[in-house]
């Protein structure tokens, strides 16, 4: 082979690799999967595709979740104009808009406001009563959830990302909010943790501090992710206000291709050149 061709194909296989390298880390979001338009659109009375809005009454994080209802311009237990709910609901809601002056996120909003973060999410969630005896209580969750498609996923298994999310703990304050992120329910978490008043992270904080967007492992079409909010152990008395989006990443082969179709005509050029 010429020495010019030689060195023309060295050049594309350590672009090819390069670049292929970085597009696989590139994420492509999943349309559906943004919970801020699902909650708008579900309080709005339609059903978005894919979501799902429930509760545990028994505490139970095994996916067999009950549906929340609309009343009072939210998602709540039982549809009955009333506010709270009877036990073991309660306070468990799930809303969107203003919720002053019952609560504040004076502490948040400053740490958002250290990351040059202007707001916070407009969407809220508020935790039910605990079930059971000490020290065995459990927690009345609300769970929130989304199920891939063929679509969603490109038409098989692929790892999937919470690319964006900010979730802030009002001022008011019990016992913090326990949040949990479940693989169609039952088992070990794939992420917890303990909100407590003050708390404010969002996916544009540095990686060190806990921004994003990061891996919750491989999901197949027709699996779930659940989003469970918890007391913590003291029913009701507070409020989250948060949002995520889901994401998931190209076929490696697909952005490779269209690496090489985009140097096939340089290299052809500089052999002309060579020639």
């Amino acid at each position: 082979m010429h020495k010019s061709a030689l060195f023309a194909a060295a050049v594309a296989a350590v672009a090819l690799g390069t670049l292929t390298g970085s597009a696989r880390a590139a994420h492509i979001p999943i349309p559906n999967a943004d919970y801020s338009a699902a909650i708008t659109s579900r309080l709005a009375g339609n059903q978005p595709a894919g979501w799902t809005f429930g509760w545990a009454s028994d505490g139970v994080l095994d996916g067999s979740y009950t549906n929340l209802v609309q009343d009072n311009g939210r998602l709540e237990t039982v549809a009955n104009a009333a506010y709270p709910d009877p036990a073991p609901g309660s306070s468990l809601t799930l809303g969107r808009g203003a919720t002053t002056p019952t609560f504040t996120y004076v502490g948040a909003s400053a740490v958002a406001g250290n990351f040059g973060i202007a707001s916070l999410p407009l969407s809220f969630v508020r935790p039910g009563d605990t079930v059971g005896t000490a020290p065995n209580l459990l927690d009345v969750v609300a769970a929130v959830g989304y199920t891939f498609t063929l679509a969603d996923l490109g038409g098989g298994p692929k790892e999937v990302f919470i690319e964006s999310f900010s979730f802030g703990v009002a001022d008011q304050w019990a016992s913090g909010i326990r949040t949990q992120v479940f693989k169609n329910g039952g088992g070990a978490p794939l992420f917890a943790n303990l909100f407590n008043s003050g708390d404010f992270f969002d996916s544009a904080f540095p990686q060190a501090l806990g921004g994003g967007p990061f891996s919750i492992g491989t999901f197949a079409p027709g699996d779930t992710v659940f989003f469970t909010f918890g007391a913590a152990g003291v029913p009701t008395g507070d409020e989250m206000r948060f949002n995520f989006t889901l994401a998931t990443v190209p076929e490696p082969g697909a952005l490779g291709l269209a690496f090489v179709v985009a140097l096939v005509p340089a290299l052809r050029r500089r052999r002309a050149r060579v020639r």
